[in-house]
């Protein structure tokens, strides 16, 4: 056997023991490497799809944050049940904000809502109804308003939830001294601003031969039961 035979096998030999290393050893870690790099790549995509719905649900908290609150307003306007207090804290600070005072109240029966007359929901939108008539001993005389007084609530539907179910008005009549008839007609108007809602169905101002002034304001107030 010549000596470049040799060298040969022996190359050949070098050859493939450092091919058989690679593949015992380089080629599993390479392999290793690969799933490594594929699984960090997967926890990536998991992370960024977990943080997209987490951002999701952050928007919707902030939604049902505005919500809830817009749903607390409305409460505010039109409760769940009749909650009196509010109506007469209403007229308080009415009659507190031109110098009067909440002498008496008197909570009236509660009926299914019947929708008020267009007649009777435009006068009390451009606050002329109902009139707010002063009386004297010797006189009587219309401080506001038109002279034919309030305008009467539509006959209730046959076909509306009954007293205690769905929407409903209850009748409150309020006694209010005010300094004088014009403070006194203030009020009156001051009631129509909420934040309750109500509508004023009579009102009249009297002036007692002691120059006592007043009001005397019978308002519906609205509910929504269950």
């Amino acid at each position: 056997m010549t000596k470049q035979l040799v060298n040969l096998i022996g190359a050949v030999a070098s050859l493939g023991i450092l091919l058989a290393g690679a593949l015992l050893f380089a080629l599993p870690q390479f392999t290793g490497a690969q799933r490594i790099t594929a699984d960090a790549a997967s926890v990536e995509q998991s992370n960024a799809t977990q943080q997209a719905v987490l951002d999701g649900l952050a928007a919707q908290a902030a939604d049902m944050t505005e919500l809830d609150a817009e749903v607390a307003e409305l409460r505010r306007v039109v409760p769940a049940s009749v909650r009196a207090d509010d109506v007469v804290q209403l007229a308080a600070d009415a009659a507190s904000e031109h110098d009067g005072r909440v002498v008496a109240v008197t909570v009236g029966e509660t009926t299914a809502f019947a929708a008020r007359t267009v007649d009777a929901a435009a006068g009390a939108a451009d606050g002329t109804t109902p009139a707010a008539t002063e009386t004297t001993a010797e006189t009587t005389t219309e401080t506001s308003g038109s002279d034919e007084g309030a305008d009467a609530a539509a006959p209730a539907d046959p076909a509306a939830a009954p007293a205690g179910e769905g929407p409903q008005q209850v009748s409150i009549t309020v006694s209010i001294t005010a300094p004088d008839s014009t403070k006194a007609t203030a009020v009156i108007d001051e009631l129509r601003k909420g934040p309750r809602a109500v509508a004023v169905t009579n009102a009249g101002i009297t002036t007692d031969d002691d120059g006592t002034v007043t009001a005397e304001v019978t308002l519906l107030a609205f509910y929504v039961a269950g």
